[in-house]
């Protein structure tokens, strides 16, 4: 897939279920824009699709619309919710196939650097990572990055 500009295409996934934290969250769904490898990452409670909408949706009206969404196929990205949410906000949705996860090998790409990092900087117990998630992601995107 040929990605022409900033913020045209995302993926999307999650990482989890992680250590609970002291604040609850289990889960991080990360958003990465596979023209400039520029990351979200957002700790979660759940990844019921009524919060994985929530937060994309604040996402985007935060940082803008996009043309094209990608996701795996998880309930929590194929759903009526995110059906209806999509189309009013005119963007495409592409699910990569179960068997060909490499779809969205650059979001998965990012979620391996980012439990990478985390494991350096978490407690005895794990239970801490949501704290050092910014950091993290603060030092992906400031790292030089080879556009494609």
């Amino acid at each position: 897939m040929q990605v022409k500009e900033p913020w045209e295409v995302l993926g999307l996934d999650l990482i989890g279920p992680l250590p609970e934290t002291a604040r609850n969250k289990k889960f991080i769904l990360t958003m990465t824009d596979l023209y400039t490898k520029w990351v979200i990452a957002e700790p979660m409670q759940s990844k019921t699709a009524a919060e994985v909408s929530a937060v994309i949706t604040t996402k985007l009206y935060m940082f803008g619309m996009v043309r094209k969404i990608i996701t795996d196929q998880g309930k929590e990205f194929v759903c009526k919710l995110n059906d209806s949410i999509f189309s009013m906000l005119k963007i495409k949705h592409a699910v990569s196939s179960a068997y060909h996860p490499q779809t969205n090998g650059q979001d998965e790409r990012t979620n391996q650097n980012i439990k990478r990092t985390l494991r350096k900087y978490v407690n005895d117990n794990h239970n801490d990572w949501d704290l050092h998630l910014p950091a993290v992601v603060y030092g992906i995107n400031t790292a030089k990055q080879v556009l494609s």
